[in-house]
């Protein structure tokens, strides 16, 4: 699929997507201070390895004016207060420069950065790919706050305090586990802290990002950690920081691991949630795969049936519940196309043409329907059951409880794998509950099949899902609160 140009032009004409740089607010500047010198009341070394136009070294410069400069500042960067810190400013590439040649990075009290968001499409990346790959081969070559962040723990001393406003894929996202193991085995984390959506609307960026405040050395006493889930807008988040509106929890708490999870960051996340992890997951009774990926769907998948083209093909279903039409139609001699054509791959043929589930694979909804037999299905998730388990499986996998877990726990960005999916937990379901939950799936799939609206079922799901796993009515709550305003919760 052909990529759109992406670009987010500023007023002076430079584009935002190929230099990272969006502007903190200050708030935010003012906020890493305050915990900066809270947590080091004795810091005076401050380092901003991506300094843009200084608003995080701002309160430190203003600090100084009172305090006959109690700190000193470094940067990497062109600076507009140069003369408060000319002695200190550092030559070179902070990614790539050896350590020894930053000496002073490494004697800082305090790192504060809000990185570049940059992916793998940026510029940088791909000229110094091979050395990048070199340097961060402990946690991948990704994007550029990743490496960042990487690249701060790897050059602060023991004890300095690092704080940095970032992308909040890393929290869940499995590319990042090596980052996210990087974290908790060199750091102790004091804030995890989801800003809102529309932070950096106002700079032409829906971005979803977290406030992330790290003390280097793992001697060090990991405390409660300071958390706050994502408020909605700016007001709430300025409100929440300034009257310190946080809920605190051990760090056990917090993060997601066991032997087929990858150490995720939950911010947010109910007790009685979290211990749903802790028991059975839907791979341990189903197979949860992913199928073919034809690598030209327009040569390969036709709209509707025709000669040569007859497979009803499913790759995503996007918003669709219970039931879905085919997405397509695929070449019937797809084994064969597999055999001679590279790009063209059939997974898990041993479980070709059965049925099950078909799931969403992009998009915040996370939806499912019946996969008919006779099928074949793309590089979505899709789940191989009987017939007798698709019914009560299928009304599971709608509820708002599996779309929290996905959205809320396992995955906080709009695209899903197989792999996630199989990571689901799966509840020890009472017979009648099953049979209860099945005779709802069978209604709201001759639903969705009529297009009538599916609130009903879906809430009756609901009730039944909530009073067969025994939750609180808070965690009902905060489950239903996240389900409606899911885009902004995220």
């Amino acid at each position: 699929m052909a990529r759109k140009l992406k670009q987010v032009i500023t007023s002076s004409g430079t584009d935002r997507r190929a230099t990272g740089y969006y502007a903190t607010p200050l708030l935010v500047a003012e906020y890493f201070y305050q915990r900066c010198v809270a947590i080091n009341p004795e810091g005076h070394m401050v380092f901003d390895p991506c300094v843009g136009q200084e608003e995080l070294l701002t309160p430190f410069i203003a600090a100084n004016t009172k305090q006959a400069e109690r700190f000193k500042l470094q940067s990497t960067d062109v600076l507009r207060h140069l003369s408060v810190y000319q002695s200190h400013f550092l030559q070179g590439d902070f990614l790539l420069t050896p350590k020894a040649q930053q000496t002073k990075a490494s004697e800082c009290d305090f790192i504060v950065a809000n990185p570049p968001y940059n992916c793998h499409e940026v510029d940088y990346i791909k000229q110094h790919k091979a050395d990048l790959k070199h340097k961060f081969k402990d946690v991948g070559v990704h994007n550029m706050y990743s490496m960042f962040l990487a690249a701060m723990i790897d050059k602060a001393a023991d004890g300095c305090v690092i704080a940095t406003i970032c992308d909040s894929s890393f929290l869940t996202a499995k590319v990042h586990s090596k980052l996210r193991k990087k974290i908790l085995s060199s750091c102790i984390i004091h804030d995890l802290i989801l800003c809102p959506t529309d932070l950096f609307l106002d700079q032409g960026a829906n971005v979803r990002t977290c406030i992330l405040v790290l003390q280097k050395g793992r001697n060090l006493q990991q405390p409660r950690v300071r958390l706050l889930n994502r408020p909605l807008n700016q007001a709430d988040f300025f409100a929440a920081l300034a009257e310190e509106c946080f809920i605190y929890k051990a760090l056990t708490d917090i993060v997601l691991n066991s032997d087929v999870d990858n150490m995720e960051l939950l911010v947010g996340v109910p007790c009685e949630i979290k211990a749903l992890f802790d028991g059975p997951r839907l791979s341990a009774k189903f197979a949860c795969i992913s199928g073919v990926s034809t690598g030209n769907d327009h040569a390969f998948i036709r709209k509707q049936p025709e000669a040569g083209f007859s497979v009803p093909f499913y790759k995503n279903p996007s918003s669709s519940k219970f039931f879905c039409a085919p997405n397509g139609f695929l070449i019937d001699d797809f084994l064969h196309q597999s055999q001679c054509d590279a790009n063209f791959n059939v997974r898990n043929q041993q479980y070709l043409m059965q049925s099950g589930i078909t799931c969403s694979s992009m998009g915040i909804e996370f939806s499912a329907c019946l996969l008919p037999q006779g099928s074949l299905f793309g590089v979505n998730p899709n789940i191989i059951c009987d017939e007798q388990s698709s019914w009560w499986l299928v009304a599971y996998l709608n509820s708002d409880l599996v779309k929290y877990c996905v959205r809320g726990v396992l995955i906080r960005t709009n695209m899903i794998t197989s792999g996630y999916v199989a990571r689901l937990p799966l509840p020890d379901f009472t017979v009648l509950a099953k049979q209860q939950l099945a005779q709802l799936a069978k209604q709201a799939y001759q639903g969705a099949r009529q297009q009538q609206d599916l609130a009903a079922p879906l809430a009756s799901i609901n009730q039944l899902v909530n009073k067969e796993l025994k939750f609180s009515e808070q965690t009902i709550a905060d489950i239903a609160l996240f389900c409606r305003q899911i885009v902004k919760r995220t």
